[in-house]
């Protein structure tokens, strides 16, 4: 696994985090932070099989290119699995990844947007007068596995975001 430390115990899933880097907003207030967003990764042992999983909040603040290297990251490491593995990306990538340069990067690594039924779904509600509704959230699968059902669940109002939900088949 690319710069990541597997855990130390052989019994517990391996986990794994992106080294966190500065980041200095070009806007007032000016808010410094370390590791204010973040990649979890997790190696699962379902049924004798590995599945990995990667859940993201990529950066809120700065733009689309941050993001875009912030996910090739993780695509990145994804590469350490074979194509066998089952991998999932899935989070809050605060940009629209259907369009390029994202989804080039998606489809070149081979992975599928496992909420696709809902594609032009918006997985936030409009903020203010000025900001309408988007699509931020994503899932995506790779490997064996296939995605369906994918749904936004935009009647549900936990957060500032709607919950998506797909089903997972070999």
């Amino acid at each position: 696994m690319a710069n990541f430390e597997p855990a130390p115990d052989p019994l517990l899933p391996t986990v794994k985090l992106w080294q966190p880097h500065w980041f200095l907003p070009r806007i007032e207030p000016f808010q410094e932070r370390l590791g204010g967003r973040i990649a979890l990764a997790a190696e699962i042992n379902v049924a004798g099989k590995k599945i990995v999983t990667y859940n993201l909040h990529l950066e809120s603040r700065g733009n689309n290119g941050l993001r875009a290297s912030q996910l090739a990251e993780v695509l990145s490491d994804a590469t350490c699995y074979g194509a066998e593995c089952p991998v999932i990306v899935a989070g809050d990538l605060n940009l629209d990844a259907s369009r390029e340069p994202v989804a080039l990067a998606l489809a070149h690594a081979r992975f599928q947007d496992a909420v696709a039924s809902s594609r032009s779904a918006p997985t936030t509600p409009a903020h203010g007068l000025f900001e309408g509704r988007r699509r931020i959230d994503w899932a995506f699968v790779r490997g064996p596995l296939r995605a369906g059902s994918g749904h936004v669940h935009d009647t549900v109002n936990a957060s500032d975001h709607y919950p998506i939900s797909f089903m997972l088949t070999r």
